[in-house]
């Protein structure tokens, strides 16, 4: 690893942070009563809590791309690895709303009928791969945003072997073929004469395009950089061209951030700032317990005292919100994430040679 590489990859923290807090202040907006059509631009953007999601894919996409492409670990350490990153934290958080659940049955309500197996589906994380017709809202039961958990995990299970097909010469177009193939997936299959459907995008399939951007930017960043001085100005049409297709915001913010880390020092110091940098670090934390703490003072506090859809209710709800969400997480990053990734890369050898791209993916 060159001596510049941590600081080009510490930008991608500043950019988990944008990402989290899009989601957080997107579910903000909805649990105060407010519609898309409701808001102006950007609040219009923000209010789609589902593209923050997208920015993360695609950075998930870029991070596992470069761990599996340098690390070269065997399978059974990097699924190991993987598993303490994302487990941990979210048993924590399954915890802590069945808790709620005991106290309050209004708050994060599922339907009981299927609670055994929506414990055991989370318990595996793989609740997001049954369709609604065999495990009803099975991707967002207990607790909404860990649909998105699972699609994570999907990936990490069959990355290894999807990342380096893709980039071997003997299997490339086969690899290929079967990413397009699974790229057309829609989200309700039509299977022996039964309609299935895998909403949220939470089912690998359905959203393997966002990986594969990441994965695919990944392989260009060298090429980028070759490109010395002519590589600002072709980054920053790349990104109004890509915005200007698309439409897509979490588009046009990686290409910002691809910008970052391979060309443009002035986009790096943003992206790599300490506060952005630590923000991304606990940004899992807050993607997870956001969710419990907007429910719960929506419910105790919040609702009984203001008009739904107005600033008024964003503003009671969204201020203490933010503060309790990221006093908790910088607490659960401390005693949860951060001693199970560590707990993960001791015993071995290659432990402590750990990108900052992979230190915190």
């Amino acid at each position: 690893m060159r001596p510049n590489d941590r600081l080009r990859f510490t930008a991608i923290e500043g950019a988990r942070a944008i990402l989290c807090f899009w989601v957080f202040f997107g579910h903000a907006l909805q649990a105060s009563g407010f519609v898309e059509s409701d808001l102006w631009w950007p609040l219009d953007v923000v209010g789609t809590p589902a593209q923050g999601v997208v920015g993360f894919t695609i950075v998930s996409g870029f991070v596992i791309t470069h761990l599996i492409t340098k690390a070269q670990e065997p399978f059974g350490l990097y699924i190991w690895r993987r598993f303490l990153r994302l487990f941990p934290l979210m048993a924590f958080c399954l915890l802590a709303v069945l808790a709620i659940q005991l106290y309050d049955p209004r708050i994060l309500a599922f339907d009981k009928q299927y609670a055994s197996a929506y414990i055991v589906t989370h318990a595996t994380m793989l609740h997001g791969v049954l369709p609604n017709e065999i495990l009803p809202a099975s991707a967002t039961a207990i607790l909404g945003p860990a649909w998105s958990i699972s699609l994570e995990w999907q990936f990490y299970l069959v990355a290894p072997v999807l990342i380096l097909a893709l980039f071997s010469e003997r299997y490339a177009v086969f690899a290929a073929v079967v990413v397009f193939a699974l790229i057309a997936a829609p989200d309700t299959w039509e299977l022996f004469g039964r309609t299935f459907t895998f909403p949220h995008g939470a089912f690998l399939p359905t959203s393997l395009t966002f990986f594969l951007i990441g994965i695919v930017t990944y392989r260009m960043g060298e090429h980028i950089r070759a490109l010395g001085a002519l590589s600002l100005p072709l980054c920053v049409l790349t990104v109004i061209l890509v915005f200007g297709v698309t439409r897509s915001y979490p588009l046009a913010i990686w290409s910002a951030v691809l910008l970052a880390m391979f060309n443009s020092a002035a986009l790096n110091s943003f992206f790599a700032n300490r506060t952005l940098v630590y923000l991304g670090q606990i940004s899992y934390s807050v993607y997870l317990i956001h969710w419990i703490v907007i429910s719960c003072l929506h419910r105790w506090a919040i609702r009984d005292h203001f008009e739904s859809g107005t600033w008024a209710f964003f503003l009671a709800l969204t201020v203490p919100a933010l503060l309790i969400t990221v006093s908790i997480s910088a607490l659960t990053y401390r005693f949860i994430e951060r001693p199970f990734v560590r707990f993960g890369k001791s015993g071995t050898d290659g432990s402590k040679r750990t990108t900052a791209a992979g230190a915190s993916a």
